[in-house]
């Protein structure tokens, strides 16, 4: 398994692996601490089945060596619209799906809504909402925080304005009508302690989305052997099977 790492023109690093005879291509984008790497053993499983993926670092995270001020909303809109372009112009004739994960997915929902991408299918893995007051409530009392900037763990810190983009956004998640719903899903985790599912239902219901459930998995998909109920879901609904 080839697998090719670059930088792209607007310096994000992305990581390609391209089968042979590809017939299809999913752009993944990674959730909050993570980076372009995430998707292990998943592509495993897609290069079996001659699907390509893209996988790439968002501002501030993997090998971004930028300031945690580059952050942003606007910043991760704009990383995911370069790499699709990149994929559209690079991989000509190729159908192309997205896959967010937690923080990835609401900002994969929010760039789709705004940009209308040509994509074939859409998956948002264990989106989460009302990040503001999860953020406030988890994060918000460290002592080391500072008016411009609050602490994350795993070495990060966020600017503080990213609470209120971010309650922004949530409130005008608006509906997807350009995308056949039977091309969206939204994939849960039944004990996931960090994005709720009742948010998700909620969201689903609202607007008729498809949401399948996986039945004791936790946020990362750790637990009760959910990474392979995970994994054999993505690939089934990437390959047309049923919801």
């Amino acid at each position: 398994m080839d697998i090719n790492t670059k930088i792209l023109k607007d310096r994000t690093p992305i990581c390609e692996i391209i089968p042979k005879d590809m017939d299809r291509l999913v752009i993944l984008c990674h959730g909050l601490g993570g980076n372009k790497n995430f998707y292990h053993p998943l592509e495993e499983r897609l290069i079996k089945e001659k699907i390509g993926l893209i996988s790439f670092d968002f501002p501030y995270h993997g090998e971004r060596k930028n300031k945690y001020t580059t952050y942003t909303v606007k910043n991760c809109l704009k990383t995911i619209d370069n790499v699709y372009k990149y994929a559209k112009n690079s991989y000509k004739d190729i159908k192309i799906s997205f896959i967010g994960k937690s923080l990835g997915s609401l900002y994969l929902y929010t760039y789709i809504k705004e940009k209308s991408p040509s994509v074939d299918k859409v998956i948002f893995q264990c989106l989460p909402l009302k990040n503001k007051k999860k953020m406030t409530d988890d994060f918000l009392s460290n002592p080391k925080n500072t008016d411009k900037y609050f602490y994350v763990g795993y070495g990060k810190k966020l600017p503080v304005k990213l609470l209120d983009d971010l309650d922004e956004i949530e409130h005008n998640l608006s509906d997807i009508t350009y995308i056949n719903k039977s091309n969206i899903l939204f994939i849960h985790g039944t004990e996931d302690k960090i994005a709720s599912l009742d948010n998700v239902k909620k969201l689903c219901n609202k607007f008729h989305f498809n949401l399948y459930e996986i039945d004791g998995a936790d946020h990362n998909f750790k637990i009760n052997n959910s990474r392979e109920k995970l994994n054999n879901k993505i690939v089934e609904f990437l390959k047309g099977g049923k919801l």
